[in-house]
């Protein structure tokens, strides 16, 4: 038998078939991924319609002499044109099982269309976009009966969630592998122009970028710091005190929430546990078969929904995307999952996807999610002084739409103070996790501190600083436009109550101050050490610094 006529019986079978449809979508990812996700020059949200400032600079890529600014737009036309020059019409009922398929599609195109529609007005670019918005909600319903409107939609909910990352740059992580794999289905939208391309081989790439983002977080912990620390010797229930030093259930008196976190410490161990043998599961579970897939995708939920319950941080995009995938599982996509488990072959070439991906080159999962929990947070907090003198404390949530940057806390950049911990409380050296745990009593926590690096950075102070005399700025001379907003908007990713009494608008503000503060979790206490104010900042009464 001759080598053409070996391939070729290869070539015949189902198995191979499949694994060449995921192949050819997985080599676009590689080039088209990047695309979807390619950051929008902060210039054009500051313009009154973030569409025509992006139109605009891409016709500058079209004349000699415009500069040579990334696509942003023009990629998702040439495909589509391609296919409509055919006269290919790509519709949902072309796939088997397409009406489950595209209620799963449309349910995570409808949670990110949420959060990118809904957000607060953005006092800090004073536009509120609102056109924008309605192009977002429109796109995504066009969706529900034209597949080929997938791939305009999921660029554009990337354009709307990023507003909120103008001008200090945030962690997408809360959206970003839901966007992934609304992204894998733009690509296989495209390719389905070949009537070869079937819904399985879109959900075995799917899935696998999916669990690529639980895979690499379980490898970052096992390999982080010295051999097993992060299982043996991290403390899961420290970053629930942070979380509660931040606001977290701040409604809760310290003593009845630390004793309750008394409790949730036994647990340590057993939750660490949890997490590696899910997030590491991963790897092979989502693939073996459609039950054992059902499991993972309910431990999912189970553990996004114990992170929040622990923190306060809620994973709600990754919760409700998790809810879809079981009851599609469960109900009209199971012949779906049952055909992509089917050939032995295919799920290893699965688990192969997942295990190859930390090289970050067709999917993009979260690098480095591991780090230590330690019982002491560098706690900055920022405070208004009204025209008439009083003293408020600012909510980090009252900043919105941007609140996430501040929520999480880690300010020190502003500042010259020394630091040893990060965002809650955490920190990336053994060395000071175990030092934090075997304090002899709280003050020795400073002595750690002033070994600590000074992380103040001019950039971004200078950011820091530009922010708010714009915020207060703008809200000084017309208020929060469009309060409605909140009343619709999305659940935020990080939930936080402070007490005290808090700035709402009561008066102008005359001056934002920054204030640290140390607080340890010593001896079933929280004490609270050196606080200082470390910034002061005035707000000029001027006008707002843009047209709504």
């Amino acid at each position: 038998m001759s080598g053409i006529e070996i391939a070729k019986k290869v070539w015949e079978r189902e198995d191979v078939q499949f694994i060449a449809h995921c192949g050819v979508v997985l080599a676009l990812l590689v080039f088209l991924r990047p695309m979807f996700t390619r950051s929008t020059p902060a210039a054009i949200y500051e313009g009154p319609n973030i569409l025509w400032g992006m139109l605009t600079n891409e016709l500058k890529a079209l004349f000699p002499g415009g500069g040579r600014p990334s696509s942003q737009l023009l990629f998702l036309l040439v495909p589509t044109a391609l296919i409509l020059l055919a006269r290919v019409r790509i519709r949902w009922d072309q796939w088997e099982n397409g009406k489950a398929l595209r209620n799963l599609l449309m349910t995570l195109l409808i949670i990110l269309a949420w959060a990118g529609a809904t957000f607060d007005y953005n006092i800090y670019l004073n536009h509120g976009h609102f056109l924008d918005r309605l192009l977002l909600i429109g796109l995504v319903a066009l969706c529900w009966r034209f597949p080929l409107a997938v791939p305009f939609a999921v660029k554009w909910i990337h354009v709307m969630l990023k507003e909120s990352y103008v001008p200090i740059p945030a962690d997408d992580f809360d959206f970003r592998a839901v966007h992934e794999f609304l992204v894998v289905f733009s690509v296989f939208v495209w390719v389905s122009s070949s009537k070869n391309f079937k819904s399985e081989h879109f959900l075995l790439v799917g899935i696998g970028c999916w669990a690529s983002y639980y895979y690499a977080a379980g490898v970052a912990k096992v390999f982080y710091g010295p051999d097993w620390s992060w299982l043996l010797e991290n403390h899961l229930s420290n970053l629930s005190v942070g979380g509660h030093v931040r606001g977290w259930l701040g409604f809760l008196s310290h003593e009845t929430f630390l004793a309750i976190n008394r409790v949730a410490r036994l647990s340590d161990r057993a939750l660490a546990a949890f997490t590696l043998v899910f997030e590491l599961g991963a790897l092979v579970c989502f693939f073996v078969n459609r039950r054992l897939a059902q499991v993972w995708f309910a431990l999912a939920i189970l553990f996004n929904f114990g992170i929040f319950a622990l923190t306060g941080i809620c994973f709600w995009k990754w919760i409700v995307t998790n809810i879809a995938f079981l009851v599609f599982a469960s109900r009209g996509g199971a012949p779906i999952y049952d055909r992509m488990c089917r050939y032995l072959l295919v799920v290893w070439f699965g688990i192969l996807v997942v295990y190859f991906s930390l090289g970050r080159t067709y999917f993009f999962p979260q690098a480095g999610v591991a780090w230590y929990d330690t019982r002491m947070v560098e706690d900055y907090t920022i405070r208004a002084i009204g025209e008439s003198g009083k003293d408020y404390l600012v909510s980090p949530s009252f900043l919105t739409p941007m609140e996430m940057h501040f929520v999480q806390g880690r300010l020190c950049y502003a500042s010259n103070e020394r630091t040893v911990t990060s965002i809650y409380g955490t920190t990336g050296s053994h060395g000071v996790l175990t030092r934090l745990e075997e304090l002899e009593k709280p003050e020795d926590a400073l002595k750690l501190l002033q070994r600590g690096g000074n992380c103040h950075n001019a950039q971004q102070d200078k950011r820091f600083e530009d922010f708010f005399v714009r915020y207060f700025g703008n809200l000084n001379a017309r208020g929060r436009p469009h309060r409605w907003l909140s009343w619709i908007g999305r659940p935020t990713h990080l939930w936080v109550q402070p007490q005290g009494e808090l700035y709402d608008m009561q008066e102008p503000v005359n001056q934002i101050e920054l204030w640290r503060e140390v607080v340890v979790h010593h001896g079933d206490r929280l004490h609270r050490l050196e606080k200082k104010r470390v910034k002061e900042i005035k707000i000029p009464r001027a006008e707002p610094t843009a047209i709504p």
